[in-house]
């Protein structure tokens, strides 16, 4: 079973999961998901992570307290972000919070994946942004990326995901693919 905890003020992961649930099947399994954007977040994770094989954790990506109550319970943490220097600086903010997370939780480990990357191979941000995070040496950078591909918004406006919906055209298999290679890579 997988249970989301959305602890991120914007609630998307809850609409998502909300119109997941209208689509319940054989093929669309169900999940669970709360809210939970106050209070003991460390000790509900500790609770749900007992009852649930997987659970994961929507928090916003700024030093707020539910992020880090998060990462002191956590197996994984997974940063996406653009290449762009926006996000590669607000890994810059990051750090700090993650190295206190790694005093308290020396089994977390962090995964950088680039996403909504240029789909075109001549555009170089890819490679200059995991040169960039080379500086970080807590944070692994996954040879997986994510591009740039209709799908992805398709599916969270369908409440699925991306290897739930039919691959029509190449750039869905891709997707598809990105997405399967992610989770090998963090041993989901």
């Amino acid at each position: 079973d997988v249970m989301i905890v959305d602890a991120d003020l914007q609630k998307s992961s809850t609409m998502w999961n909300d119109e997941r649930s209208q689509k319940l099947s054989d093929d669309v399994k169900e999940i669970y998901s709360v809210q939970k954007q106050s209070g003991d977040l460390s000790g509900a994770i500790r609770d749900l992570n007992r009852r649930y094989e997987y659970v994961f954790l929507d928090a916003a990506g700024v030093d707020q307290k539910n992020l880090r109550h998060g990462l002191i319970t956590a197996d994984v943490f997974l940063v996406p972000f653009k290449p762009t220097q926006f996000d590669l600086n607000n890994l810059i903010l990051l750090q700090p919070i993650i190295e206190e997370a790694l005093i308290v939780n020396p089994e977390l480990n962090v995964y950088a994946v680039i996403s909504m990357s240029p789909t075109n191979p001549r555009v170089k941000e890819v490679d200059e942004a995991k040169d960039f995070l080379r500086e970080f040496p807590q944070i692994r950078i996954l040879e997986t990326f994510i591009c740039e591909r209709s799908i992805y918004h398709l599916s969270a406006s369908e409440g699925l995901g991306v290897t739930e919906l039919k691959a029509k055209t190449e750039s869905n298999k891709k997707a598809q693919k990105e997405i399967i290679n992610l989770l090998k890579e963090i041993g989901v």
